[in-house]
């Protein structure tokens, strides 16, 4: 199921290119110790991943390597949906941490 998802995100990556005009970007990372998927989704922003990254640090959730993808708005939200359905059809617990990795902005 993870080597699943795996090819599901190197379609999407290869897809989504150079990102240009109105963007959004999907990031995520696995649970370390356990099928957690956190995730979060922003649009029209700078690069928020170190945001994220620094959400999962103050929280104290151990996560494998978080990985981000910007593409094009009208992209993001299909782009998204399938991505947290292969998860869940990896039986993934997902977790939405879109407020709270956004509250430095």
């Amino acid at each position: 199921m993870v080597r699943r998802c795996f090819r599901v995100l190197t379609t999407l990556i290869a897809i989504s290119g150079n990102a240009k005009g109105n963007t959004a970007q999907f990031c995520w990372a696995f649970g370390a110790f356990d099928n957690t998927v956190y995730y979060a989704r922003a649009e029209d922003r700078e690069d928020r991943k170190a945001s994220f990254i620094s959400l999962l640090e103050i929280s104290a959730i151990d996560t494998v390597t978080a990985e981000c993808l910007t593409e094009e708005v009208r992209l993001a939200s299909d782009s998204q949906l399938l991505m947290t359905a292969e998860w869940r059809k990896a039986k993934f617990e997902l977790v939405d941490t879109t407020l709270l990795s956004d509250l430095d902005f």
